[in-house]
């Protein structure tokens, strides 16, 4: 919740106390785009036309500017803060002269050279970017990423990095003399930019010298406005939608594949992040745009404004295309629902209608990924809380009931399955992969090697991977892995990619050696695609149950302004023949799929079918 900043002692509002921090130069900018300091949290409000062509010109240029700017000014500056001031800064800008004007001093401070001006009325080039006559010792600075570096988690930069990389300074020519040097953009709005991508440096930093913009680590004023960020702001939802819309625009490596309007979802949730009305509905916002990258890894976190730890009683998916209850607590079961019941309304509203819904807030590659989560986000909730239910049992009978959100989602009620690692029939052994642990798989072994056959069950995400290396006499290696190495901004040109090395898994003994079937299905993600792809590559086993989630790679989450944290895949996975895999999958070969029938019935139909291959001599 936003508090006034009493200890600045003055009533200054964030947005006031970084332009008097960081931006000295915002004097510069025409009278009509210095809008007065708004009280924090501002409300809620549309766009004007003007002021949508406004925020997405500046949402770009911060992009370009952050991005890829070499200065060190740029290196050393706050993004959040400066773009939560720029989208209080530009909006009311009108026309393009005055836009123009307001973008270049604002930006100036951190890209001393930067050139905004009305399309068709370049001027000439700063002086600045002409080395001085004297000078020696010069170095060219760009930009080099290996994926996105400056957003990563730290535990991922040795993955994701970005650096500035320095080249010999041949002559003394202006930046801009080559053509790799300047970057030159139409922001619309009736305004171009030029971006330097290259920047001589001396042993003083980055020419031309300029003051280090304040750091917020540094003041503890600028501290204070950083803390009151929030959701609640408009201003600050701007700024959110803008930091996290160029992270994916530069650096996800699907744009390729997936079919996406990229431009038209930044003024999508513009739109909508000028009238949320707090940060909560905000958060569905920014679910839509991530939704918008069709990324099974894509979600939106922010515990401080929604995180359900309560579920309702019960478990349920979605079967034949209909919701349905597959398992049930005592409290569900006192009033009366049954496995195999199928919902047909929540809270009066029909379950088409919830299930589009929902799932248009869903990030997903494939159909199939965003029906299995589906069931889970709907059984979520504040402990407590009400939901009715409207149901249709297997004879066709409908009845209401109201359930609560009363149990833990570690305690949710589960399917039945066999123990971790069992022998189910003589002979046949079964290995749950979700649960078994390296310790569980060494105990094991020396039956699995000699069982006639092996059921293994990759349905969720494994807790091992030691298994792969008794299933073949010849080394395995993985998927491709493949970072992609962004020198320029909107992905230009075909980038270069970082192999950051395949598993290599050699065979070790003792070999099992009778038939393997492995069970998988739509849930499966990331890892447990891993080893499916290496299933399917080197013909291991037969594959029973549903094409998995088409997505793998390892995220890179990165948090925006009001605190909210975005997850991605920041990589590339092709299969083993270079193939795509993003939004295909692994496809069984064997297909089988969960009936209403069978979910009434009890039975774990795709159990069933790999038992029956088992039973099967090849």
């Amino acid at each position: 919740m936003h508090k006034r900043m009493l200890s600045v002692g003055v009533g200054f509002t964030a947005c006031t106390i970084v332009a008097l921090f960081i931006t000295p130069a915002r004097a510069q900018a025409p009278d009509d785009c210095r809008q007065a300091a708004a009280a924090v949290p501002e409300a809620a409000r549309p766009l004007s036309e003007t002021g949508m062509r406004n925020l997405i010109a500046f949402t770009r240029l911060l992009g370009y500017v952050r991005h890829f700017h070499p200065s060190d000014q740029a290196a050393g500056a706050d993004w959040d803060m400066l773009a939560i001031e720029g989208m209080r800064h530009m909006e009311p800008c009108a026309g393009p002269e005055r836009l123009a004007a307001a973008l270049e001093a604002f930006f100036r401070p951190v890209a001393p050279t930067v050139q905004v001006f009305p399309t068709g009325k370049q001027p000439e080039a700063p002086a600045g970017l002409t080395p001085p006559a004297g000078a020696t010792d010069l170095k060219l600075l760009s930009w080099r990423h290996v994926g996105a570096g400056q957003v990563a988690a730290p535990r991922l930069r040795g993955m994701y990095h970005s650096e500035r990389v320095s080249s010999p300074a041949d002559g003394r020519a202006p930046i801009g003399s080559q053509p790799d040097q300047i970057f030159t953009a139409d922001l619309g709005a009736g305004i171009t930019i030029r971006v330097a991508l290259k920047l001589y440096a001396d042993a003083a930093g980055t020419l031309p010298h300029r003051a280090l913009p304040v750091l917020v680590r540094d003041n503890p004023l600028l501290l204070v406005a950083q803390e009151q960020t929030t959701g609640d702001d408009r201003a600050t939802r701007f700024a959110a939608v803008a930091l996290a819309w160029n992270v994916f625009q530069n650096f996800y490596p699907y744009f390729d594949v997936v079919e996406t309007g990229w431009p038209r979802e930044l003024e999508r949730a513009l739109t909508t992040a000028a009238t949320d009305p707090d940060a909560r509905a905000f958060r569905d916002t920014l679910r839509r745009l991530v939704a918008a990258l069709h990324d099974g890894h894509g979600s939106v976190f922010n515990r401080a404004v929604y995180a359900p730890t309560h579920v309702l009683p019960l478990a349920w998916e979605i079967a034949e295309d209909k919701l349905v209850i597959t398992r049930v607590a005592s409290e569900a079961a006192e009033a009366g629902l049954k496995p195999g019941d199928v919902v047909l309304a929540m809270n009066g509203e029909p379950i088409d209608q919830v299930l589009a819904r929902e799932g248009s807030l869903i990030s997903s590659a494939t159909p199939q990924y965003r029906r299995f989560l589906l069931p889970f986000y709907l059984r979520a909730g504040v402990v407590g809380s009400d939901v009715r239910l409207k149901l249709q049992n297997l004879g066709g009978g409908q009845r209401e009931v109201v359930l609560r959100h009363t149990v833990k989602a570690s305690e949710a009620p589960a399917e039945s399955l066999p123990g971790t690692i069992a022998e189910i029939e003589a002979g046949i052994f079964y290995f749950d992969i979700d649960r078994a642990t390296g310790d569980d798989l060494k105990a094991a072994l020396p039956k699995l090697a000699e069982a006639k056959a092996v059921i293994f069950d990759l349905r969720g995400y494994p807790k091992t991977n030691d298994f792969l290396h008794y299933l073949s006499d010849d080394t395995l290696e993985s998927p491709i892995w493949q970072i992609p190495i962004v020198t320029r901004p909107d992905r230009q040109g075909v980038p270069e990619y970082d192999a950051s090395g395949r598993w290599e898994l050699l065979p070790f003994e003792p070999r099992i050696k009778g038939r393997i079937i492995f069970m998988t299905g739509s849930g499966a993600i990331s890892n447990a695609e891993s080893v499916m792809g290496i299933i399917q590559a080197y013909h291991l086993a037969d594959i029973v149950g549903e094409t998995t989630a088409g997505t793998n790679g390892n995220v890179n989450p990165f948090t925006v302004p009001g605190g909210y944290t975005l997850s991605w895949t920041g990589m590339r996975v092709l299969r083993h023949d270079g193939t795509r895999h993003h939004g295909v999958g692994i496809s069984p070969t064997h297909p089988v799929s969960r009936t209403i029938k069978g979910i009434a019935e009890g039975r774990d139909e795709v159990m069933e079918k790999a038992l029956e291959l088992a039973r099967t001599p090849r």
